[in-house]
């Protein structure tokens, strides 16, 4: 039969058979079965270290999405407040010296704060 006819299909399905047979049979620990007793304890106490590693990983993973979203929303509050800072108040009220233009002043700074958190939030 001619070369890629069926005879060779076959012949490459039954390796990929044995292939798949194999890879089972070392993901069942069946490696380690001719391993001397202080090579196990190695293969052990590296098993054991890759999953620590792993965990402490995932941790720092988690930790740093978590600082990453703190800082968007920090940029996103600074850009909130760069653009009410350089954006002129056609309507901005004329405040006089004294007692009550220092409670504007606070009234205003307050609402200010809280439209930022507002939209940041």
């Amino acid at each position: 039969m001619a070369p890629g006819g069926v005879e060779s299909g076959v012949t490459v399905v039954a390796a990929f058979v044995v292939l798949v047979v194999a890879m089972a049979f070392l993901g069942q620990d069946g490696w380690k079965s001719g391993l001397g007793a202080e090579a196990l304890r190695k293969v052990q106490e590296l098993e054991e270290k890759s999953v620590r590693l792993e965990r402490d990983r995932a941790q720092k993973q988690m930790r740093l999405e978590t600082v990453e979203q703190a800082l968007d929303k920090q940029k996103q509050k600074v850009m909130i407040q760069t653009y009410f800072l350089c954006t002129p108040m056609p309507h901005a009220p004329k405040f006089n010296k004294g007692r009550s233009s220092l409670f504007f002043k606070f009234i205003i700074s307050t609402y200010y704060t809280f439209c930022v958190n507002l939209l940041v939030a």
